[in-house]
């Protein structure tokens, strides 16, 4: 059993596991790096789904600072827009995070870097990272560990078709 604590950071809403106290602790501290470590040994073990999903939408955004802090606007950009996709899905609140005020700053953080114009909504000439799952995640969060499509920067990754075959395109070109 994972014991609890309550924490006075500003994305918890209530109780959460140590490991991600500890994590959120670095972010909030700016440690990113040191966040990025922790959180990668977090979502590590988890399968695929919601709580997988928190842990690296937030260690993206946390990479995403440590890029544009050291000067790297492409890598800020592509981590920032992942990581929104990654938590957009979620609950408001999740896990014990406030997932909706991850999701205010990290788009504040996208538009500081020149990314809100591409990503946001589904329209022609923004970025598309779409993942289509089987289900309604606000009636079942384990909806959204049955992905039947994923898409990035609008190229089909991943997609699973009625009878359940899987088809995975080979990238053609960089």
């Amino acid at each position: 059993m994972t014991t609890t604590r309550k924490t006075n950071h500003s994305f918890f809403a209530g109780p959460v596991r140590p490991e991600l106290d500890k994590a959120v602790g670095q972010f909030n501290r700016r440690e990113f790096f040191a966040c990025h470590e922790t959180l990668e040994d977090l979502w590590r073990p988890e399968g695929v789904g919601p709580v997988r999903d928190l842990y690296q939408g937030i260690l993206l955004v946390g990479v995403a600072c440590l890029h544009e802090g050291r000067g790297n606007l492409a890598g800020a950009r592509k981590c920032i827009w992942r990581g929104i996709a990654l938590l957009q899905p979620l609950p408001p609140s999740y896990e014990g995070i406030r997932v909706k005020q991850l999701l205010d700053q990290a788009r504040v953080a996208a538009e500081s870097i020149g990314m809100l114009d591409q990503v946001g909504t589904l329209e022609p000439g923004k970025a598309a990272d779409i993942v289509a799952i089987s289900g309604d995640p606000t009636v079942d969060i384990r909806a959204m560990g049955r992905v039947r499509m994923t898409m990035i920067d609008g190229e089909v990754l991943f997609r699973e078709d009625v009878l359940g075959s899987q088809h995975r395109p080979v990238k053609t070109h960089d």
